[in-house]
C-alpha cells in the first residue's frame, strides 16, 4: 500500500495539473475582463455573478461533498447503500437546482431594483438563473468523480472548462460587454454538465453502481446528520458575501468600489482553489482510512496551511504593483491594501479547512454550521461598520471575521476532540500565528516594496524552520471517542 504522503501527493498533483489549466485560464480571463470593463462595469458584472453564486450555493446543499464522502466510505463494502444515497443526492440536486433557478428567473426584476439598485440588471440575472440550474448538478457530479478518486478525469474536465471559459469569456466581453461575459459563464456550465454526465454514467457502470430511487428515502438520516448541517453552513456563508456586496454597491461610487474589491478578490479565489486541490485529494483518503494515522492527521492540518503561507509571502510584496495588470482605472494603493487583507484571510481559511475536514469525517457538521453563522454575522456587521471605506472596508471586514472564526473553530476542535489538541495548541503553532499577525500589521502600515519583500523572506525562512519542527511533533494515536454509527 502506498504511504499517505505518496497517495495524497499523487492526487494533489493530478488535481493541481487540472487546476493550472482550468483556473489559470479562468484567472487570466477574469483579469482581462476586469481590465476591459473597468471598475464600474466590472463591479456590476461581479455582483451579478455573486448573486448567481448565492442561488447556486443554496441550491447545491453541499450535496457534492455528501457524494464524495459516502462513495469513499461505501464503494468497497456496501454498494446497495451507496446506490440509495446517490439516488437521494441526485434527486434532491435536480429538484433544488430547478427550484432556485426558477426563483431567480421570476424575481430577477425585484432583486435588481430593490437590492442592486438598477432595473437594467434584471436581464443579466435571468441569464444567471440558467447557470444556477446547471452549476448545481455540476457540483454533485464533480463530487461523485472525486469520491471514486478519478483525479485524472477531473483534471481533464477542468482543462476543458478552463479553456472554454477563457475563449468565450474574453471574446464575449470584447463584443458584447458585461452581458457577453455573463452569457459565457452560462454556456460553460451547460457544456461542463454534459461532459460530467457522460463521465459519471461510465463510472457508475464500471463500479456496478445503480441509483436506487425507490429505496432512497431509507437514507434520509444521511441528510439530517451530514447534508443538512453542511447546507445550513452554506446558507450562512453564501448570503453573507452577497449581503456585504449589496452594502457596498449601495454606497457612493459603490459599483466602482465593489469592482475594485472583486478584482483583488480574484487572487483569493485562485489561492483557495489551489488549496482546494489538496482538500479534494485529502477528504476521500481521510474518510476511507480505518484508523487515525499520525501522518495523515499532520498532513491534513499542516500542508494546506504551509502552502498558503508560501503563496502569500510571494504575493504580498508585489500587491501594489499587481494593480498595473488591471489598468490605470484601478487605484494602486487601494487595490494593494485590499489584496494584503484578502491574502492574509487565505492563510486563516486554509488552516481551518484542515479542521473542517475532520469535522466532516466525524459527522460534526452542526458545529461547522455554528462557526459559519458566527463568521457570516461578523462579516456583515464589520462590512456595515466599515462601509464608508469602500473596497478596503469590505476587505478588512473579511480578514477580521475570519480571525474571529478561527478562534471559534479551534475552541470547538478542542472541545469535540476531533483532532489531537497537541497538534492544534502548542508553542510553535502559537508562535507562527503571532508572527503572521505582526507581519500582517506591518504590511498594512508599510507599502514600500523593499520593506515588504525583506519581511516576507524573513517570515518564510522562520516558518519553514518551525514547520519542519512541527511536523516532527510526537502525535498521540487515540481511539475514536464517539462511535455514533453511520
Amino acid at each position: 500500500m502506498k504511504s499517505p504522503e505518496k497517495q495524497i501527493g499523487r492526487a494533489f498533483l493530478l488535481n493541481f495539473a487540472g487546476l493550472i489549466v482550468n483556473k489559470g485560464s479562468v484567472f487570466v480571463a477574469l483579469l482581462l475582463v476586469s481590465r476591459i470593463l473597468g471598475p464600474d462595469d466590472y463591479g456590476r458584472a461581479s455582483i451579478i455573478v455573486n448573486t448567481t453564486s448565492l442561488f447556486a450555493s443554496l441550491a447545491a446543499l453541499n450535496l457534492g461533498l455528501v457524494a464524495t464522502k459516502y462513495i469513499a466510505k461505501y464503494r468497497a463494502n456496501d454498494i446497495d447503500r451507496l446506490n440509495r444515497i446517490l439516488a437521494l443526492v441526485a434527486s434532491i440536486g435536480v429538484a433544488s437546482g430547478f427550484l432556485f433557478a426558477l426563483t431567480l428567473f421570476v424575481f430577477a426584476e425585484p432583486i435588481a431594483v430593490h437590492q442592486l439598485g438598477s432595473e437594467q440588471m434584471a436581464p443579466y440575472l435571468r441569464i444567471g438563473a440558467i447557470t444556477v440550474a446547471f452549476t448545481t448538478y455540476n457540483g454533485i457530479q464533480r463530487g461523485i468523480v472525486t469520491g471514486f478518486e478519478r483525479f485524472k478525469t477531473l483534471m481533464q474536465v477542468d482543462s476543458f472548462s478552463g479553456v472554454v471559459t477563457f475563449l468565450l469569456g474574453v471574446f464575449g466581453t470584447i463584443f458584447f460587454g458585461a452581458v457577453g461575459y455573463i452569457a459565457a459563464l452560462m454556456i460553460v456550465s451547460v457544456l461542463t454538465n454534459g461532459l460530467y454526465f457522460v463521465i459519471v454514467r461510465h463510472l457508475c457502470r464500471s463500479f456496478g453502481v445503480r441509483y436506487d430511487v425507490k429505496g432512497c428515502l431509507q437514507e434520509k438520516n444521511v441528510l439530517l446528520r451530514f447534508a443538512l448541517p453542511m447546507s445550513l453552513a452554506g446558507l450562512a456563508a453564501a448570503p453573507a458575501n452577497w449581503i456585504c456586496g449589496v452594502i457596498i454597491v449601495n454606497t457612493a461610487d459603490g459599483y466602482a468600489s465593489y469592482g475594485m474589491y472583486s478584482a483583488a478578490f480574484q487572487w483569493r479565489s485562485i489561492i483557495m482553489l489551489i488549496m482546494s486541490t489538496f482538500g479534494s485529494a485529502m477528504l476521500p483518503i481521510l474518510v476511507s482510512s480505518d484508523e487515525r494515522s499520525s501522518q495523515v492527521e499532520k498532513l491534513n492540518l499542516l500542508v494546506e496551511w504551509f502552502a498558503s503561507i508560501v503563496i502569500v509571502c510571494v504575493l504580498v510584496p508585489a500587491s501594489n504593483s499587481v494593480s498595473a495588470l488591471y489598468g490605470a482605472a484601478y487605484d494602486r494603493d487601494i487595490f494593494g491594501y485590499c489584496l494584503v487583507a484578502i491574502a492574509f484571510s487565505c492563510i486563516v481559511a486554509s488552516y481551518m479547512d484542515g479542521i473542517n475536514r475532520k469535522m466532516m469525517q466525524r459527522d460534526k457538521m452542526w458545529y461547522s454550521f455554528v462557526a459559519n453563522v458566527i463568521w457570516a454575522l461578523s462579516f456583515i456587521a464589520l462590512t456595515y461598520l466599515f462601509r464608508d471605506n469602500g473596497a478596503m472596508g469590505i476587505a478588512y471586514a473579511m480578514l477580521c471575521s475570519y480571525a474571529i472564526m478561527l478562534v471559534v473553530v479551534i475552541a470547538m476542535s478542542i472541545k469535540l476532540k476531533v483532532i489531537d489538541t497537541e497538534l492544534v495548541i502548542n508553542a510553535k503553532t502559537t508562535f507562527v500565528w503571532v508572527l503572521l499577525a505582526c507581519w500582517c500589521v506591518f504590511c498594512t502600515m508599510e507599502s514600500f516594496f523593499a520593506a515588504r519583500i525583506l519581511s516576507s523572506m524573513g517570515v518564510l525562512t522562520v516558518v519553514v524552520v518551525v514547520f519542519r519542527s512541527i511536523y516532527g511533533l510526537k502525535q498521540k494515536r487515540y481511539e475514536r471517542t464517539d462511535a455514533d454509527g453511520d
